[in-house]
């Protein structure tokens, strides 16, 4: 029997031509021109459905996608991540028992590291980028989760289970992650900017801190800042001579996982 079907689908939120989609076959396909063209990414990785793709973050080249051995008699997880835009793949399916995973999103508070999945046996998270994943599932029945959405505005989860209704609940801070009470009030102006631009933000404990610029390769181009900073308002200079116009992404890291990301665009 062929299939084919696009299962899933999304795109790059630094750039809305890169579109990845997933398909029942097994496939997984990239476009970085808004579908003009398509390249099979997906090789390497097990013939399963392909269930969800995430694509984008926190670099362009980067993506996350789901595969469900159900339809094969293969009850194993697989989660796959890669950093080159499919050239290469890397299992970040940690100590997950073998069941098929359905979806995934991520906390919008630490993409890097906080994730959520949807399993037949119901909600997992990770807190380290999928080495190790614990169950979620406080409230929830012990059903199939096909679909989950987070609204980032109010830190909820939502849950669409297999004939048992739909479940929310408020998205905890994990103490690994960004934490709301010591980097707060960030902003990066001018944005977009020619040669210079400024960040500002609000301190509210003191800590160590690294500020560093990134292409959309996931490559290191300079490290801004590394150092201790004092509880206040805080200010940093970006230079930007001597790179080329295009988007670049500002990372700091303190405390706990305390910190952000920002895209900035050169002119």
């Amino acid at each position: 029997m062929q299939y084919g079907t696009i299962t899933t689908i999304d795109a790059s939120p630094l750039n809305p031509d890169l579109l990845w989609v997933g398909t029942d076959d097994g496939n997984v396909w990239v476009t970085s021109d808004g579908g003009g063209n398509w390249t099979k990414v997906s090789t390497s990785l097990p013939k399963r459905w392909v269930t969800r793709v995430v694509a984008g973050f926190p670099y362009e080249n980067y993506a996350l996608v789901c595969l469900s051995g159900y339809r094969h008699f293969d009850d194993m997880a697989h989660i796959y991540q890669t950093t080159n835009r499919g050239q290469t793949w890397q299992s970040v399916s940690g100590n997950l028992p073998d069941l098929p995973v359905n979806d995934l999103v991520l906390d919008p508070a630490d993409p890097f590291n906080v994730w959520y999945i949807a399993t037949d046996a119901g909600v997992f998270v990770t807190l380290n980028g999928g080495s190790t994943w614990q169950p979620a599932n406080e409230g929830l029945p012990k059903v199939p989760v096909t679909d989950l959405t987070v609204h980032r505005p109010t830190r909820t989860i939502v849950a669409a289970t297999y004939g048992r209704s739909m479940f929310k609940a408020t998205m905890p801070w994990f103490s690994s992650t960004h934490s709301p009470q010591t980097i707060e009030n960030v902003r990066v102006a001018p944005n977009p900017f020619i040669n210079q631009t400024q960040i500002s933000l609000l301190v509210l404990e003191q800590q160590t801190v690294r500020l560093e610029l990134f292409d959309l390769s996931g490559k290191k181009l300079m490290t801004l800042f590394s150092g201790q900073l004092q509880s206040g308002k805080q200010v940093f200079e970006v230079d930007g001579n001597g790179l080329a116009a295009g988007i670049y992404l500002i990372k700091m890291t303190g405390k706990n996982g305390a910190g952000f990301c920002h895209k900035v665009v050169i002119q």
